[in-house]
């Protein structure tokens, strides 16, 4: 969800106001949630959503607020679905990881942070 948001003073970490989160988001469409991180939402279809619904949501990094960005989903048939994409938005923030792992070491790492279904974000 923060892939193009970021903070100057990079010690800030940005999450998701939850107060007024998933304003507009019809019930017959689906559910909205924040996952425990503050940086992340689900967002559940109800069986017969059709079409296209939005919502709105701001974020903050502990001093000020965000304007209300705006996010729109649509919902399509499986032929249209499309494979995900590393980062696809313009001014993304994420970097491409590179772990270092020292011989018999342990890495642990997410891999999925940063892929995103690219009909999703647009």
């Amino acid at each position: 969800m923060l892939l193009n948001d970021y903070d100057p003073n990079r010690r800030d970490v940005i999450t998701i106001v939850p107060d007024g989160l998933g304003e507009g988001l019809p019930a017959e469409f689906g559910t909205l949630a924040m996952l425990a991180d503050g940086q992340d939402l689900v967002v559940t279809p109800s069986a017969g959503a059709r079409g296209s619904a939005s919502f709105t949501y701001r974020i903050t990094d502990g001093f000020a607020l965000s304007e209300p960005a705006t996010v729109t989903l649509t919902v399509v048939d499986t032929d249209t679905n499309t494979a995900p994409e590393w980062c696809p938005v313009e001014g993304c923030q994420r970097t491409w990881p590179k772990p270092e792992l020292a011989p018999g070491g342990t890495l642990v790492m997410p891999i999925l942070e940063g892929w995103v279904d690219p009909r999703v974000i647009r």
